[in-house]
C-alpha cells in the first residue's frame, strides 16, 4: 500500500498530464474557488462556468505553476479572479445591464455611445428637451453602475464599471464637438 502524495508530489504529476493529479486538486480546492467565484459574480450558473474554465485553464498550463511565486491555491484563485473579471468585463454582461434600463434612457445611452450623438442630437432626435435627454442619460447610467455594484468590491474602486467610465465618442468629435460644449451633461 502506497502512502497518499504530498500536495507538491500532486501538482508535479499534474504538470506532466496525469489527469488523476487533476482530480484530486480539484477536489481538494473546487469548493473554495466556487466559494469565491460567487462573491464576484452575480449569478451561481457564471460562476460554475468560470470555475470549469479555471480548471481548463490550470491543466492546460499546470506547468508552469512556481512555488517560488506563491502557493498552488494562491495561483489557482488568481487564476478564478482573472477569468472572472474578463466575464464581468464581457458584452454579455454590458448588453444584460442596458436591457434592464427603461427604453428612454438605454435609447440616450444607445445613441450617445454607440451612435455617437451629442445630447443636442439626441434631443433632436427623439424630439425632447434637452433636459429630458441629460436626466434620461444620467439616471441610466447610475443604474448602469449600481447593476454593476456587486463587482464593484472586488474589482477595485471602478469594479466593472471602469468601461462606463469612458467618453462618449461624440465628445471632441466634429461636428458633435461644438453641440457638447452646449449640451454635455452636467
Amino acid at each position: 500500500m502506497s502512502l497518499p502524495d504530498t500536495e507538491a508530489e500532486t501538482i508535479q504529476r499534474l504538470a506532466h498530464g496525469d489527469e488523476k493529479a487533476l482530480v484530486q486538486l480539484y477536489d481538494r480546492y473546487s469548493a473554495l474557488v466556487y466559494s469565491v467565484l460567487l462573491r464576484i459574480l452575480p449569478r451561481p450558473s457564471d460562476a460554475q462556468e468560470v470555475l470549469e474554465d479555471t480548471w481548463v485553464q490550470v491543466w492546460q498550463t499546470a506547468a508552469t505553476f512556481d512555488r517560488s511565486h506563491g502557493t498552488f491555491s494562491a495561483w489557482v484563485l488568481t487564476i478564478a479572479r482573472a477569468r472572472a473579471i474578463e466575464r464581468m468585463r464581457s458584452p454579455d454582461q454590458a448588453n444584460e445591464a442596458l436591457e434592464s434600463l427603461g427604453a428612454s434612457e438605454r435609447r440616450a445611452i444607445e445613441l450617445a455611445y454607440f451612435g455617437c450623438l451629442s445630447p443636442v442630437q439626441i434631443a433632436e432626435r427623439l424630439d425632447s428637451s434637452l433636459d429630458t435627454v441629460k436626466s434620461w442619460m444620467r439616471s441610466g447610467l447610475l443604474r448602469l453602475r449600481d447593476a454593476a455594484a456587486p463587482a464593484r468590491g472586488v474589482l477595485g474602486p471602478g469594479g466593472a464599471t471602469d468601461h462606463m467610465n469612458s467618453t462618449p465618442c461624440w465628445v471632441g468629435n466634429s461636428p458633435a464637438s461644438s453641440a457638447t460644449t452646449q449640451g454635455g451633461l452636467e
